[in-house]
Order: C-alpha cells, then sequence, then structure tokens
C-alpha cells in the first residue's frame, strides 16, 4: 500500500514539475518577446529623435507587466519566492538600492543633464519586475550586466564623441544588456543564480 502511495506521489511530482517548467518557458518567450519588442522600438526611437513616444511600452504594461505580477503572486504562494529567504533577501534589497538609485538620476535628469530620462526609467522598472517574475536572482544579473555595459558604453563614447559627435542612448545600453543577461539565464540553465 506505502509502495503505491510513493509510486502515485513520485508520478505526480513529476508531472507537476514538468507544468511548472512549461509554464516558466511560455512566460519567458511571452515576456521576452513583448518587452525585447519594446525596448528595440524605443532604442531606434530614441537613436533617430531622441524621443521614445510613451504608447511604445503599451503592450508591456498592459499584458506583460499584470501577466508577470500574477505570476510572481503566484511563485509566492507556492514558495519558489520566499522574501523571508535570507539569500533572496539580500539580492532583492540590492535590487531596490538600484532602483532607488536610478529613480534619483530620473528625478534629476531634466535639471542637470544627468542622462537617465523617463523612458530609461520606464525600460529599467519594466525589466526589474517582469525579471522578477522569470527568476528571482534575475533583476541582479540584469544590473550586473547594465553596469558592465555602461561602463562599455562611456568608453566608446569618450573615443568617438570627440571625432564624429557620436552618443549613445543609455536605452540602447539598457537594451544589450537586457539581452545579454537572458542569454546568460539561458545558457546557465534557466537559472540566473550566481554568488556575490
Amino acid at each position: 500500500m506505502r509502495t503505491r502511495e510513493k509510486g502515485s506521489s513520485e508520478k505526480y511530482s513529476r508531472k507537476r514539475n514538468k507544468m511548472i517548467i512549461t509554464s516558466d518557458l511560455i512566460h519567458l518567450i511571452f515576456v521576452v518577446l513583448f518587452l525585447g519588442r519594446s525596448l528595440v522600438k524605443a532604442s531606434i526611437s530614441d537613436f533617430k529623435t531622441r524621443k521614445v513616444p510613451i504608447n511604445t511600452w503599451n503592450f508591456v504594461v498592459y499584458i506583460a507587466l499584470p501577466i508577470s505580477m500574477i505570476t510572481i503572486g503566484l511563485k509566492m504562494m507556492d514558495g519558489r519566492i520566499d522574501i523571508t529567504n535570507p539569500l533572496q533577501h539580500t539580492y532583492l534589497f540590492f535590487t531596490a538600492i538600484f532602483i532607488l538609485f536610478i529613480g534619483i538620476l530620473s528625478w534629476c535628469s531634466p535639471n542637470k543633464n544627468i542622462g537617465a530620462g523617463g523612458a530609461d526609467f520606464i525600460a529599467l522598472m519594466l525589466i526589474i519586475l517582469t525579471s522578477i517574475s522569470i527568476d528571482i536572482y534575475l533583476p541582479f544579473a540584469f544590473i550586473i550586466v547594465f553596469i558592465l555595459c555602461s561602463i562599455a558604453t562611456i568608453i566608446i563614447t569618450l573615443l568617438l564623441i570627440n571625432k564624429k559627435g557620436f552618443v549613445i542612448p543609455l536605452i540602447v545600453t539598457i537594451s544589450i544588456a537586457y539581452f545579454i543577461s537572458i542569454g546568460f539565464y539561458i545558457f546557465n540553465g534557466f537559472s540566473a543564480f550566481f554568488v556575490i
């Protein structure tokens, strides 16, 4: 009797894990397609006109973001996201500090020309929020890649700006960092975890 119960339990567990993996994969594809499309459009618009129309983000804000919020809620109920977990708490803390810092830059930008405009802040917020729904550690992975890409962008700009008046919009750097972090997540076995 116990053998049957154990076999039934293992079968249910395998089936459940398979359903979780499938739903996570569908969610990943869905979010990356919607957000990726918006990031590419925003990058092209910013590069050409230095402006990003607010409707660029419609698909993400009205479709992908609500679904991501629901996914986060479901993962919290399922225990896969646990804010009381010390490790997850640490990664989320660093992510929150980054959001606060970017928010301050965005607020100061119109008056002090710091370079983190409204579209940049929107893009970063959407990336952070939708990334949490994919993997609790993905936002931090994105932040690390974004910092490295920003340093590379500054170096490239300093080398070329005097020669050609060449400036790389921040939204382009954000987009590149996002696609690299997603690539890391996929090639790391659909896991964004790494030790700080």
